[in-house]
């Protein structure tokens, strides 16, 4: 049996990222004292985040569980040894991430760099832990107490989105416990949003998002009605609602307006500009 303090997850669908930004960081890392679990999801089999953490999260060992997207690199060779301390001294921990939101500052907390070229994925850079409401999927870390006492909600997640923001708001609503980011910097190939077919006849492909993610909103919306007054997560900020489907359907409503004024807009000023010449 390990005696590692820390297990680290990480579920992948492609190895050569896998290699390239996780592995290689890990490698360097001064602390080797952990237990890392990779999880090959190349096929497609699992298909639910949620459902995946709670089939593995009362057999993982450790003081401490780490949840990262395999495309993350840790920025310096004491990262492990950092984080590990930083987690011990902050008080009534129930969730730390690395990048995070709350009510009363609008931007992204945290010291993550991300995309290709990489550029910052937050507005606002921390030099110490800042208590949040929720924390990114992109690396989130439970103590394991809290992981074993409080499951993940498979009826509110049903793809591979909210499952870690939806923790944070659970573990807070249940046990009373925080959600920290840590003042630690890492580097994210993913951007967290990618190109998607629009259709004008389904205005809620004109939000940022793929489908899936709002579905889970949708029930997240639900879920929280009269817990908390607003969602923040590091893609927005959302009012709990009974009736979700139509406060999304106003964004998305909203969304397809502002891009079809923005290109008659666009077309009247080029139309303008050749004129002039």
């Amino acid at each position: 049996m390990t005696t590692s303090k820390l297990s680290i997850v990480t579920v992948y669908t492609d190895l050569k990222v896998l290699s390239k930004y996780l592995l290689a960081s890990l490698r360097k890392q001064s602390l080797k004292d952990y237990l890392l679990i990779l999880i090959d999801n190349t096929s497609g089999r699992y298909r639910n985040a949620a459902q995946l953490l709670n089939q593995i999260r009362d057999k993982l060992p450790g003081k401490y569980v780490m949840f990262i997207h395999p495309d993350v690199r840790l920025e310096g060779s004491d990262w492990l040894s950092k984080c590990l301390r930083i987690l011990d001294s902050l008080p009534r921990l129930g969730v730390a991430g690395v990048a995070g939101r709350r009510e009363d500052i609008p931007e992204v907390i945290g010291n993550v760099m991300h995309g290709n070229p990489p550029r910052p994925a937050c507005g606002r850079n921390i030099s110490k832990p800042v208590r949040v409401q929720t924390v990114d999927p992109l690396l989130f870390i439970v103590p394991n107490h809290v992981l074993r006492r409080v499951e993940f909600d498979e009826g509110v997640c049903v793809d591979w989105h909210l499952y870690a923001e939806d923790y944070c708001l659970e573990v807070s609503y249940r046990l009373g416990l925080y959600t920290y980011v840590i003042p630690l910097k890492v580097y994210h190939l993913s951007t967290g949003v990618k190109p998607k077919k629009r259709n004008v006849l389904k205005p809620i492909t004109y939000l940022p998002y793929p489908e899936e993610f709002y579905a889970s909103l949708k029930r997240m919306m639900v879920k929280y009605r009269g817990r908390v007054r607003k969602i923040c997560l590091t893609c927005g900020t959302y009012r709990p609602t009974k009736y979700p489907g139509i406060a999304l359907r106003l964004l998305a409503w909203r969304a397809l307006l502002k891009r079809c004024f923005s290109a008659v807009g666009g077309h009247d000023s080029a139309r303008g500009g050749r004129a002039r010449s």
